[in-house]
């Protein structure tokens, strides 16, 4: 379930050494590599020869968090439209032969 990395660590000020940590995450990670430079054939059709591009700094990015009662307006809003739905939906379901009635006699109709 978690994968386990060692994390190298920012150094702390006036020191040339970094303090490592561990990280427990749920991400995953593998090369991004075509079989074709495992296999040494650079000119094979089977396989493309691409690879992922090098990386020249590590980014992260931070996703803000709507406030609390903006999480609650959208699940108030979230359950009316839901009870509206199932309220519509049952009273068209109860009156659905005299809404979609297309006024021709019975098929049972003799002469």
């Amino acid at each position: 379930l978690y994968s386990y990395f060692w994390a190298q660590g920012a150094a702390p000020p006036n020191s040339t050494e970094r303090e490592g940590f561990c990280v427990r995450s749920t991400v995953r990670w593998s090369k991004a590599i075509s079989p074709a430079f495992e296999l040494n054939d650079y000119t094979s059709s089977n396989y493309s020869t691409w690879t992922e591009s090098r990386w020249k700094e590590i980014k992260g990015r931070i996703f803000l968090v709507a406030s609390h009662d903006l999480e609650m307006l959208t699940l108030g809003v979230g359950i009316g439209v839901l009870l509206t739905s199932l309220l519509l939906t049952y009273i068209i379901s109860t009156k659905a032969d005299i809404l979609f009635s297309s006024g021709r006699e019975p098929t049972t109709a003799t002469y």
